[in-house]
């Protein structure tokens, strides 16, 4: 099944016919379904009659973590997260970022990506907190903005469920 497409029931009709909703589809009939991404995540959508999907929302479809190991003092360590489509991040708003628990104190990997693009670099400089860092939300914090795809619609900013945590250690310098 194609990455942003929906499978539903046989009674739902939409413009093409095929129980495959796709972008630009007509809604025929009020539905509701489920959508479960490659990366296990699941969407749920309603449309009411006469609208048109306009865009599905952009998933994150992997994660990379900084090599594991012991970071010192002042050591960066960057994360990537590829989007399947481009997002960006909202005009105007606080730039996303990732929430990071270093033994119980909580810090954060700011997103150093501004322009349209399906990857996102998030980035952190080891201070004097030490202990081991874990991403304890699960989710990209949207800082009070967004991540938008190219029609303006929101990406799905969970993690995906192939995620795992970071092997990694602040320790003093």
């Amino acid at each position: 099944m194609p990455s942003n497409s929906y499978t539903t029931p046989s009674n739902w009709m939409f413009e093409d016919g095929n129980g495959e909703v796709q972008e630009d589809d007509i809604v025929k009939e009020q539905a509701g379904w489920t959508k479960i991404h490659p990366n296990g995540q699941k969407e749920v959508l309603v449309c009411m009659k006469g609208l048109a999907v306009s865009s599905l929302a952009a998933i994150i479809s992997t994660f990379t973590n900084p090599a594991n190991g012991s970071y010192t003092d002042t050591q960066s360590m960057s994360w990537t997260i590829v989007f399947d489509k481009a997002v960006t991040p909202e005009t105007g708003a606080t730039a996303p970022r990732l929430v990071l628990d270093i033994d119980g104190v909580t810090d954060y990997a700011d997103c150093v990506t501004s322009v349209p693009g399906t990857s996102l670099t998030f980035t952190f400089t080891a201070g004097t907190d030490t202990g081991a860092l874990t991403l304890p939300s699960l989710e990209i914090d949207l800082n009070g903005g967004a991540l938008l795809d190219a029609n303006s619609v929101p990406a799905n900013n969970d993690f995906p469920s192939t995620f795992t945590q970071p092997a990694i250690t602040i320790a003093a310098a």
